[in-house]
């Protein structure tokens, strides 16, 4: 009876060991929640300055996510007694930190491991695990006393499986990182005739632009994808068409899920059967060049289609001998459901402030 009650006492001990690590684990995961969900809010990235800022917060936020991840699994693996070993020989914060952090440089990919292998698993050791991970042989070998492993192999495993956790839990959005960086870096480059439509803008023109089912829809020169991006959250399955002809921003608009042509727009033509009933444009403004994007919309646009596109203010006014034949030709079309002079803020949130206008034309049956 004795023994038995020794042995009921020391597994009680051993589950309220189990339950406190849990807690610990936990209480750590929700502040680290927070924390990260500060430092990845949207930041102002209008200078190379901000934009190094910002990255730098959102590396800090990855790695607040990664570890809030690890401890979170832990925790659910410690409460239901089911985390298995080396898994279970982390049982500080400051361990699963330092083990995450390796996870995330991880150098221990299944080549590495596989090609080690070939000649037995006797061939790691804590220097070679340093060194696939690029990490000091001083802070991987007291990590690996911390724990008190039996093997180096253990380490690997360890480090393989907190980097198995952390990816398969799709906790970061890679994709969405790179699209969102590279977004920045073009905004930056000035690039020429490329003018980021603001998000107030975008929705105006789809407004006007009156989406329904079944449309297809051209965006001549695409940029870096807003307006595509936001017509796709509400018409996922509305065929999308789109030029851009800078390289930069081609790449963009692949990795946003769009199929770009590479081309100069005035190249371009709707294949049989394909021309779009409805087009949202915002482009180059630079002498007059949104009037020849105008004139050519207007030939792809098909009958009782709805052209929606910004503009520059100066064909209004201008006297130039192509502002004057622009005036000219906008008097012949038969409906005109906008014409209106845009606010000089509103490209403010892109980095401009510019006089622009919103036309959008209706094209007879």
């Amino acid at each position: 009876m004795a023994r038995r009650n020794q042995r009921t006492s020391a597994q009680d001990k051993i589950a309220t060991a189990r339950e406190k690590q849990a807690t610990a684990f936990r209480k750590k995961a929700t502040t680290l929640e927070t924390k990260a969900t500060d430092k990845l809010r949207d930041r102002d990235m209008s200078t190379r300055r901000k934009l190094a800022q910002a990255l730098t917060a959102r590396r800090e936020g990855h790695q607040m996510v990664r570890l809030k991840t690890a401890l979170s699994y832990l925790a659910d693996g410690l409460e239901a007694d089911v985390l298995d070993y080396p898994l279970s020989a982390l049982r500080k914060v400051t361990q699963v930190d330092y083990a995450v952090s390796v996870a995330a440089r991880y150098g221990l990919n299944d080549a590495a491991i596989a090609q080690r292998d070939m000649n037995g698993r006797s061939l790691w050791d804590v220097q070679g695990i340093a060194a696939e991970c690029r990490q000091p042989e001083s802070s991987i070998g007291m990590l690996y006393g911390e724990l008190g492993l039996a093997a180096p192999t253990e380490m690997v495993a360890l480090i393989h499986r907190l980097h198995d956790i952390i990816e398969g839990s799709g906790c970061i959005d890679w994709e969405a990182e790179e699209l969102l960086r590279l977004r920045a870096e073009v905004r930056l480059k000035k690039i020429p005739g490329f003018i980021p439509t603001p998000p107030a803008l975008v929705d105006e023109l789809l407004h006007y632009l009156n989406l329904q089912v079944g449309d297809r829809l051209l965006e001549p020169a695409a940029g870096d994808g807003v307006i595509l991006e936001r017509v796709r959250e509400f018409f996922p399955d509305m065929p999308l068409h789109c030029c851009e002809i800078n390289l930069d921003l081609n790449r963009i608009l692949q990795l946003a899920g769009f199929e770009p042509e590479c081309r100069d727009y005035f190249d371009w033509e709707p294949s049989e059967g394909q021309r779009p009933n409805k087009i949202a444009a915002n482009p180059p403004f630079e002498g007059l060049e949104d009037a020849d994007f105008i004139y050519r919309m207007w030939e792809h646009l098909a009958p009782g289609g709805r052209l929606a596109t910004i503009t520059s203010n100066s064909w209004s006014f201008s006297s130039r001998k192509k502002a004057n034949e622009f005036r000219r030709w906008m008097g012949q079309i038969p409906q005109i459901i906008v014409d209106k002079e845009n606010s000089r803020d509103a490209f403010k949130p892109s980095g401009y402030s510019i006089l622009t206008r919103l036309l959008v034309l209706q094209k007879p049956q």
